[in-house]
C-alpha cells in the first residue's frame, strides 16, 4: 500500500514545485518600486499620482503647482495672494533656505 503513494506523492511535490516557479517568475504588471521618488506623477507606492488627482478634484477652478526644484521665497513671490494659497509638503523633510524661512 506504502508503495501505491510513492508515485502520487512525486508528482503531487512535482506539481507544488511548478506551480510555484510559475507565480514566482512570471512577469506580470503587479510589480512595485518601493524606491521613494514622491514624483507627482508616479503612480507606484511612494509615487503621489493619486494625491494629485485627488488634490486637483477638490479645487477644480484653482491653479494646482508642483514644486519640486524652486526655492519658495521664489515661488512665493510670483504668487498674487500668498495667504489664501495652501502648501503641501510630501517627503520626509523640507529644505528651506534663510530667504524662504523668512518668505
Amino acid at each position: 500500500m506504502k508503495k501505491d503513494r510513492i508515485p502520487i506523492i512525486v508528482v503531487s511535490c512535482f506539481l507544488a514545485v511548478l506551480l510555484l516557479w510559475y507565480f514566482i517568475y512570471t512577469n506580470d504588471d503587479r510589480h512595485y518600486s518601493w524606491f521613494e521618488n514622491y514624483r507627482a506623477d508616479s503612480d507606484q507606492p511612494y509615487g503621489t499620482s493619486f494625491i494629485r488627482k485627488m488634490l486637483e478634484g477638490y479645487r477644480p477652478e484653482s491653479r494646482f503647482q508642483v514644486n519640486d526644484k524652486q526655492p519658495l521665497r521664489k515661488l512665493l513671490k510670483d504668487l498674487k495672494d500668498p495667504a489664501n494659497t495652501d502648501y503641501i509638503l510630501i517627503g520626509q523633510n523640507i529644505f528651506l533656505d534663510e530667504g524662504s524661512l523668512k518668505a
